[in-house]
């Protein structure tokens, strides 16, 4: 069973509200949610790309509710490299650490 009301509830919203951000009339809404009337295939994509609900989540309950965006990727991708450079830097002699600004304008 997909877990609709779920996401609804933790997004606070009304199911008619929720209804109209899935592009569904409220009564297939609450059929959805009430009854586990089948879901369509543009309902659940737009529940996965519009929401970011993580598919793995919505068939099984199991893992996040949301999906990590590229852009937390990339952030920790930028994190890990900024660490890395750190450790560089702090392993520089005077001298080189001295050099870094040229370095950097070169």
């Amino acid at each position: 069973m997909l877990r609709i009301k779920e996401i609804r509830e933790y997004k606070k919203m009304k199911q008619s509200e929720f209804a109209s951000v899935l592009g569904v009339k409220q009564a297939n809404m609450s059929h959805m949610e009430n009854h586990g009337s089948k879901v369509s295939i543009e309902t659940l994509r737009k529940l996965i790309s519009v929401l970011n609900i993580d598919v793995n989540w919505l068939l099984t309950g199991q893992g996040e509710m949301f999906r990590r965006l590229d852009v937390d990727l990339e952030i920790d991708r930028l994190r890990k490299d900024n660490d890395r450079l750190l450790r560089i830097i702090e392993n520089l002699t005077d001298k080189g650490k001295k050099d870094i600004p040229m370095a950097v304008s070169a």
